[in-house]
């Protein structure tokens, strides 16, 4: 929702909400709550959800490095991907493909600017 990143869900931190620290790159500790509105604008409002963990992707120069887990606040996620269910239900991909697939007139009006 904020950095338009893809990221693969590897488990859920039941322990940690979004009023739990961590800490910047600069050593200082941050609520995810403070972190988000200072950053990004956004704000939390359920404080009691647990916070989703991945191993993230590295680049091959940084693979030697240690890499902390990153930690997700679920609400501002966007899921992607269907289940299994969902890939066997021909209309719910036919409702997809309605959606996600332009004809060729409405490419070409497709405004970048303003996304």
């Amino acid at each position: 929702m904020y950095n338009n990143r893809t990221y693969r869900v590897d488990a859920i931190n039941w322990e940690e909400t979004p009023r739990s620290t961590f800490k910047k790159s600069g050593g200082e500790e941050i609520t995810f709550v403070d972190y988000y509105k200072e950053q990004h604008g956004l704000v939390v409002t359920d404080l009691t959800q647990p916070l989703l963990v991945t191993k993230g992707k590295w680049k091959k120069s940084q693979q030697d490095t240690p890499h902390e887990p990153v930690m997700l606040v679920p609400e501002l996620c966007y899921l992607t991907g269907l289940t299994d269910e969902m890939h066997k239900d021909y209309r719910v991909k036919r409702d997809m493909a309605m959606h996600t697939r332009l004809d060729p007139e409405k490419k070409g009006s497709i405004n970048y600017e303003d996304s």
